[in-house]
């Protein structure tokens, strides 16, 4: 492994990523480790990752060569370095889905004669978003490190202290649990406890403390538990005979399926408890045929670089889709976000962070099955992570993609005959380091797009034209560093974003022209 030239060495690089990809962490390091222990070889830095249980973990030595981590386990950079060289190993990007925060020990040092295999990144869970019930009046974080959910009240009368929250309670979950979901009906809520591989259930009370269901408290889940997605949203909708949740579980590549009883208590499926998807299923999306003819769900499988179709039958249970039961995706899927335009024609768009750009498919106007698009997928920034969809008043539609690596985000015009995206004019702005997925709020004065980042504690507000442009119009301090994804008040003009390294939840007015007040 001597010196190389330019072209060799970008055939080793990718000669090393086809071998990430089709040979066991163990051989892999067996491999790098043996490139000689003599002066003038080159040196492979690698190391082990622990306690990693979301996606988009970036790791850089000295500033570069990015290194994208999807499991716990062994890792190594592709680039050598000759006896001697310095090196710094830093984390880019932090996990999300859910929120992590990694640190590296053994980092630093030069190159002295040998390989470097001591390099140990750690990352532990961090507070959840927050997540307003759907009548506006409780709000809830889930509090990962200490294994429990905080609950708060807000303010919706009082004109000296608008929107403000006040704590009811801290209620036991299991360990580490994720973002609390709360069904429909704002009755009940439940939590996906990663660390205990399980399902916390809760009936939520009139004075928004939670109670733990008197029929299952907890349920029991794969491996890994990631989120709770409950089906169907609303009522009248296919398969209303009832309500289902579904809840990926990233290590064992399943998916747990239940029913929702009246009194809100889970129960397994009895035809699907569990089904099979592809590798480290990390977001699942539900949806319902405009027609109402059929239910599909989506699973992008970010290990696998794939998503996973299903049909929704009747009693909830998922059976794989006959006709594409397995789609390609680009590098590290993340998330799906389905749409549907005016004429009843429906997409999806999947971000993918590993290859930096969007898939898009049609979806089967028949069976919910997905089939690539014209223009199959797009390019974004760098690391793109979720994509939001906005329809204007004159039926124009509209992608913002938020780029993690980057720090940007994406503008996309959403074709109105086959669902294509074009890049629009003023095609990307600028956010904070690592940004949160776009959240998009209209009042009398217009629609608005607020992005929360994960490093600099700012808040960015954006006003949306005609054209689906961004123009930014305020960039809000909240005093935290770590913040999560804005979530918005559907009662009243609020906005909330939690800090997932203190521990602080901020809240906010939301002004007639879309700008934000900091709440007393």
């Amino acid at each position: 492994m001597l010196a190389l030239s330019m072209n060799k060495k970008r055939e080793f690089k990718i000669f090393l990523r086809i071998l990430v990809k089709t040979i066991l962490a163990a051989g892999l390091m067996a491999i790098l480790t043996s490139c000689g222990t003599s002066p003038g070889y080159n040196y492979t830095i690698s190391g082990t990752v622990s306690g990693m249980a979301g996606s988009g973990l970036v790791l850089q030595d000295n500033g570069g060569d990015d290194r994208t981590i999807t499991a716990n386990g062994a890792f190594s950079f592709v680039t050598a370095l000759t006896s001697g060289t310095v090196y710094s190993i830093t984390v880019k990007t932090q996990p999300t889905n859910p929120s992590q925060t990694c640190v590296v020990s053994n980092g630093s040092g030069a190159i002295n004669g040998s390989p470097v295999t001591n390099v140990a990144v750690s990352c532990t869970m961090n507070s959840g978003p927050v997540t307003v019930d759907p009548m506006g009046l409780f709000a809830y974080v889930s509090n990962a490190n200490t294994s429990n959910i905080s609950g708060y009240t807000i303010d919706q009368t009082s004109s000296s202290t608008p929107g403000q929250l006040t704590l009811v309670g801290t209620f036991g979950a299991g360990t580490n649990p994720t973002q609390v979901t709360v069904d429909p009906s704002g009755k009940f809520a439940y939590a996906a406890n990663t660390g205990s591989n399980n399902i916390s259930v809760y009936t939520i009370n009139t004075d928004g403390s939670l109670s733990a269901s008197s029929t299952t408290p907890t349920v029991t889940a794969g491996t890994s538990p990631v989120s709770v997605t409950i089906y169907p949203y609303t009522s009248g909708t296919f398969a209303s005979s009832g309500e289902f949740a579904y809840v990926p579980n990233m290590t064992d590549n399943t998916i747990s399926v239940y029913t929702i009883n009246t009194d809100g208590s889970l129960t397994a499926s009895l035809t699907t408890p569990t089904v099979t998807a592809g590798s480290w299923p990390i977001a699942i999306a539900v949806y319902a045929d405009p027609n109402n003819k059929f239910a599909s769900a989506y699973v992008a499988n970010m290990g696998g670089g794939t998503i996973s179709v299903y049909t929704i039958n009747t009693d909830g249970s998922l059976t794989a889709s006959p006709t594409t039961p397995t789609v390609t995706a680009g590098t590290y899927p993340v998330s799906v976000t389905t749409y549907t335009n005016s004429s009843g024609a429906s997409f999806a768009y999947v971000p993918n962070i590993g290859s930096s750009d969007i898939s898009v498919y049609a979806i089967s106007s028949t069976d919910g099955s997905l089939s690539p698009n014209p223009g199959t997928t797009v390019t974004a920034g760098t690391y793109p992570a979720s994509v939001t969809i906005y329809t204007n008043s004159s039926g124009a539609s509209f992608a913002y993609v938020s780029n993690m690596g980057s720090s940007n985000i994406s503008v996309y015009a959403i074709s109105s005959t086959d669902g294509s995206l074009s890049p629009n004019p003023g095609t990307t702005v600028t956010t904070g380091t690592y940004p949160n997925p776009v959240t998009i709020y209209t009042n009398s004065s217009g629609t608005f797009a607020y992005v929360s980042d994960k490093n600099d504690g700012i808040i960015w507000v954006y006003s949306i034209g005609t054209s689906g442009a961004l123009s930014n119009i305020q960039q809000m301090a909240s005093g935290g560093t770590s913040l999560t994804t804005v979530t918005i008040d559907p009662k009243g003009p609020y906005a909330y974003v939690s800090d997932s390294s203190f521990g602080t939840v901020y809240g906010f007015i939301i002004n007639s022209d879309g700008s934000l007040t900091a709440n007393p």
